[in-house]
Parts: C-alpha cells; structure tokens; sequence
C-alpha cells in the first residue's frame, strides 16, 4: 500500500528514487499494490503516466483521450471524491459534517477588517522602500527578480503582524535568496515541514529599513486592528460553543496572536503550535489539549502555522478554522480546513473563516490574482487547482497588482512590462480549469451504485467493530484476568505483566509487554495506541 502516490513520481532527486523502488516492486506480475493519493493528476500529464506506469507499463504511452484508454483504466483506477459521497444515497449516515465558510454580505470572500492610521502609514513607508529598491534594480534581471521577491516576502510578514514585520526587518539574510520563493508561494518539499520562520529579505542595511524596525517596534505595542477584528469574529463562535483552530503563517504572529487571546479569553484553554516544537511535541500539545472524560465542558483555541496543516487529525477537538493569514497556496486553505473537516468530526456543523483587510496592498494583490480566481476554478469544478506551475508570471502579476494601486508607482509597473505578467497568469488559470474539467469528465467514476456497495461496507463495519466496541471489549476482558485498566488523564493503562504466564508470553510475541498505554481519541500521544 503506497500512501500519497503523488510523491513519488515527480523529477525531483527523492522523487526518482522512489519511483525507482516502486518500479521494481510493480515488475513483480503477482504482487498487488494499491497506491492511495488525494492529487492524482496536478496538471502535469507527464508526472500522471508515470504513476499510472505503476499500474500497467502501457498506461505511460497511452493517449488519455481516447475510449479505449478510459475502458480500459477504469479497471484500475477509482476516482471518489467528496462531492460523490455526499451525493446520490452515499451519506445517509451524515459521514461528513456540513461545512459553513463566512461570507460577507457585500459578497466578499472573507471577513473584511480596515487598517488603522499607522497601520496604513507603516505599510507606506515599507513599499516606498521596496519600490525603491525594485526601481534601481530595474536594468538587472536576476536583480530585479530577487528584488520582487524581497519586496513579496517583506510584505507578506508586515500583513501578517507587526511582530512578524519585525522579525523580518531584523533577519537580513543576503544568503536566503533562493530560499524565497518557494516560501513565497507556500510550497514546501515532499519531505520538508512547512516552514514558518520569517524570511530574510536580502535587503542591505540602510538608515530608511533602521526607521521601519523603529516603526515595527511601535506597533507592536499599540492597538492591532487585525487582532480586534479576530477577536470580534471569535467571540459568536466561542458563544455557540465552538473550538477554533486559528492558523497564520509565521511563527513571530503565532506567539503574538496566542498571548493576545490568552488576555481576551482568560477563561478558556489556549495553546500555540509551531515549528519550533518537533513532531511528537506537537502530537503531544495537542493531545494534551483533548477534555479529560470527567470534564463536561471547557473551550479550546488552537492557534499553529502550517506545520499543522497535514499529518494531525483535530477533528476529536476542533470544529471550527480561522485562517488569520491568507495562504498564496489555494490548496494550503483546503489542507488547513481538511485538519477539522473530515471524516469522523462529531459536530454537524464546521465553519471557516478568511480574514483579510481591503486596506492591505499585499491583500488586495493576492485576492486579486490567486484566491479568487482559485475559488471560481472551484465552484465550477468542484475542486481547488494548485498555483501555475510558472511563478515568474505570478510574481509579476502581484507585483503589478501592488504597484498599480498607487498613482506613483503605476508608471513603474509599466516601463517594468508586468501588465504581461498578469494576463500569462490569468492565462495559466484558464488552463488548469480546463484541465480540470476535462479530468473529472476522463476519469468519472460511475459504476459503484450505493445500495450496491451499502450493505457490504455495513457488514465489514460490523466485522471490526467500532472504537467504543473494542475498549469495551479491553475493558471487560483485562477485568475478567484480574487486571483491570487503570484510568489516567486522556488514556487508560493495560498492566500486562499482571496477567497469567501463557496469555503474557503470547502478547510478547507481537511486542505488547510491560504497561501499555491506549489512547481514548486521536491525536493518539507519543508513546500510546488508539
């Protein structure tokens, strides 16, 4: 069983190993393999026949137009989304929670806030900056780009928080530069976490970037309008009972998004996690966040950056999402989403919510160029594309967009020529709508017939038994040996050393010995099972 296939069939170094090993493991004519992903096809049909190769070598040379092609994978491949669970008798059981994203009643996709005064004036001084530096670096091509990056990067920490504008103001790092984009655009290797340190800006030092620190300094002191503005959007959801995630970006806005909330909700639990912390230190916070079976009641806010937008189910313990920061990455947002609204989320109801601020140049820009576009893409396909691959055309396009909303710069973004940035990007997303459309029409799967399906997956449900069946069984059983499980905060201990020789020396043999300790809900804590 190979999980997130996608991985393994790209041109990166890691990516060719792998394929390479599972190459040679699919040579094998009797072995089975099932390989599971949730992105099949990102576009890139090269990359799709190298995956579907695993299957059946013909399938690479194949044209995926054709009747025949389709006839014939359809004996291997099964495509179910979402949509088609939902749909047509599949959900009778409720499987997935409603899901509730915040629309504004102007038809916003988001919850608007307005910038202060010296919100505004700071985000001034900081573009006049970058413009500045963009300007002189117009005639040298690798030049100007990393000029374009720095200007994104910097931009994005000052519409983060003014914690985050500072820690991006004090790390110049020349040595970061080719570091920036793909932290530019959210994009983190198959085998990398999420990384949400705040970048260098590759900006030399110079009296003007002293005056923004200065700047960065004050307001981190002084009213944030963001912040009010979570707050304010908390509030209703922390009254109806909810347990909101709330996810931004950088570590810096974390921290001071955490400390902000632990002062308005001193009643209520409220954790931060972010790379910092190692993997098990994260599973762990959050499974230390998890309400002890004798506690009736007792909110949560979770605040984290991307480290937790894959790998930890918080479905058992959240049930609502903030995005605090806007993601570049469409597919980030569904990721961060998809951590509470899934599969086995108890509450009925999951809501979201995007904040963003009309005021921001750097809100505007993105909205403007990614996430709306990417949202049309999914309401009419049902899906969220990934970025175009190219991201010189998307770079352009923000910058143009940023420039453009100002009088004095507009003259800039011409003579710069990134109008043509704009209409190759809008282009680009034309065509991964169609792709995506001609993808769902190729490999549709219509065959499974719920009242088909339905009673074997009952029987199989009931063959292995649901959660509360199996620690009902452990329960009963450690007790009739005479070592009945000792309860403790979150997870009961089985003391197998107290059993009889024969049922102790068969449980060693499939390495259970000693006390184990078994977890009552996910996210399981290092060192239990569920």
């Amino acid at each position: 069983i190979v999980d997130e296939a996608h991985a393994c069939v790209g041109t990166g170094a890691g990516k060719q190993q792998r394929f390479g090993l599972l190459s040679g493991l699919a040579q094998d004519p009797g072995r089975g393999i099932v390989l599971l992903t949730a992105t099949p096809h990102s576009g890139d049909e090269e990359a799709f026949g190298r995956l579907l190769s695993l299957i059946a070598p013909e399938f690479a040379e194949m044209n995926f137009g054709s009747e025949r092609y389709r006839q014939q994978l359809a004996r291997h491949f099964v495509q179910r989304r979402r949509s088609d669970l939902i749909s047509e008798g599949w959900d009778e059981g409720r499987a997935f929670p409603k899901h509730e994203s915040y629309e504004h009643a102007a038809g916003q996709l988001g919850l608007p806030y307005r910038l202060s005064r010296e919100h505004l004036d700071f985000q001034e001084a900081v573009l006049d900056y970058c413009f500045a530096r963009v300007e002189r670096a117009a005639g040298d091509q690798k030049e100007r780009r990393l000029a374009f990056w720095g200007t994104l990067a910097l931009m994005r920490c000052v519409g983060s928080s003014p914690a985050s504008a500072l820690s991006a103001l004090r790390n110049r790092m020349a040595n970061e530069s080719e570091r920036l984009e793909p932290q530019i655009y959210d994009e983190d290797g198959d085998d990398e976490d999420a990384v949400d340190l705040e970048p260098g800006i590759s900006f030399a030092a110079a009296p003007a970037l002293l005056s923004l620190v200065e700047q960065a300094e004050l307001l981190t002191s002084r009213s944030d309008p963001k912040l009010e503005a979570l707050i304010l959007a908390l509030k209703p959801l922390i009254k109806d009972g909810a347990n909101p995630v709330v996810f931004c970006r950088y570590l810096a806005t974390a921290d001071y998004v955490r400390d902000a909330l632990r002062r308005a909700f001193p009643k209520l639990r409220i954790e931060a996690v972010t790379g910092v912390l190692t993997p098990d230190e994260r599973r762990d916070r959050v499974a230390d966040m998890v309400p002890s079976e004798d506690e009736k009641t007792g909110q949560r806010i979770l605040v984290a950056t991307d480290c937790l937008s894959e790998g930890i189910n918080l479905q058992q313990i959240f049930d609502a999402v903030v995005h605090y920061d806007l993601s570049w990455n469409p597919t980030r947002h569904q990721q961060r989403e998809g951590r509470v609204d899934r599969f086995g989320q108890p509450a009925e109801l999951v809501r979201s919510i995007m904040m963003f601020s009309p005021d921001s140049a750097i809100d505007g820009a993105v909205l403007d160029v990614i996430l709306r576009k990417a949202e049309e893409i999914r309401k009419a396909t049902g899906v969220t594309v990934p970025l175009p691959e190219e991201r010189g055309a998307v770079t352009d396009a923000l910058m143009a967009s940023m420039m453009l909303r100002r009088s004095d710069t507009r003259q800039l973004a011409f003579d710069l020529r990134l109008e043509d940035g704009t209409e190759a990007v809008a282009a680009r997303w034309r065509d991964a709508s169609e792709n995506e459309k001609k993808s769902r029409t190729m490999f549709a799967q219509n065959a499974m017939k719920p009242q088909e399906v339905a009673p074997e997956w009952a029987k199989a449900k009931a063959f292995l038994g649901s959660p509360a069946e199996v620690r009902s069984f452990v329960e009963v059983a450690m007790a009739r040996f005479g070592v009945p499980l000792e309860p403790r905060k979150n997870v009961l201990v089985a003391h197998l050393q107290g059993l009889d020789a024969g049922l102790r020396e068969r449980l060693e043999q499939r390495e259970m010995k000693g006390s184990v300790r078994l977890a009552l809900v996910e996210p399981a804590p290092t060192g239990t099972a569920l």
